[in-house]
């Protein structure tokens, strides 16, 4: 940590931090603990800022700090110190990179979660916008073999998100509210795809199915 913040303005060294912070944090909890000690949330959430039109910070950062994130005090320092708006950026950048979109909206989702903050900054940075953007893109994109959504995790965490960024938010169910058309034509796709064939080898839709109703409810209200 003390070497990524020592040349946070260097591309090179931004994409082999985050990436070695992203290795150490996964699947170790106690890792966890010590690189929030030392300070990852503010390096990972600089970098990211700083080099998000890179798809290896990106992809290596949004990927470090999700884990971090399961933390409600690393939640507040990433959002504070610009994870939120390098996480948008981010996906907005690379909104055709389904591995670092996907993160993405996962880390979005879990960003505000007890995090009335960081709700209201990711509102005010236009990450409603973002949501809509990737729920729109991938909305349209089907697997070849079997016919279903060719990204049902994207799908996922979108509606996540939606319905996160809109609770107890009415700036941001109102920012939302024209996701009600993209939400009914996906809850239709949904509807069909748990009725076919298919489903009985691939039920990716029953997940999905909760987290498109949510979001729905939230920003109909």
């Amino acid at each position: 940590m003390r070497g990524l913040f020592k040349h946070l303005d260097s591309a090179a060294v931004a994409e082999q931090g985050c990436y070695a912070s992203k290795f150490l944090a996964q699947g170790n909890f106690e890792n966890v603990g010590k690189l929030g000690y030392h300070n990852a949330c503010e390096a990972l959430s600089k970098s990211l800022l700083k080099h998000y039109k890179i798809a290896g910070v990106s992809s290596s950062a949004i990927k470090a700090m999700t884990i971090l994130a399961v933390e409600p005090e690393y939640r507040s320092r990433m959002g504070k110190l610009g994870g939120c708006e390098g996480t948008v950026s981010a996906v907005n950048t690379h909104i055709n990179e389904p591995a670092i979109v996907v993160q993405g909206m996962r880390l979005i989702a879990t960003m505000v979660i007890g995090n009335a903050n960081n709700r209201t900054l990711l509102g005010e940075i236009d990450a409603t916008t973002t949501i809509k953007n990737v729920l729109h893109t991938y909305s349209a994109l089907r697997d070849p073999n079997t016919d279903e959504l060719a990204f049902p995790d994207i799908i996922q965490w979108a509606c996540t998100g939606i319905y996160s960024l809109a609770a107890g938010s009415p700036q941001n169910q109102r920012r939302l509210q024209d996701a009600i058309p993209l939400l009914t034509a996906l809850l239709g796709v949904i509807s069909a795809g748990v009725g076919s064939a298919v489903h009985a080898t691939s039920p990716t839709y029953d997940t999905i199915l909760p987290e498109a109703q949510e979001a729905l409810l939230r920003i109909s209200q």
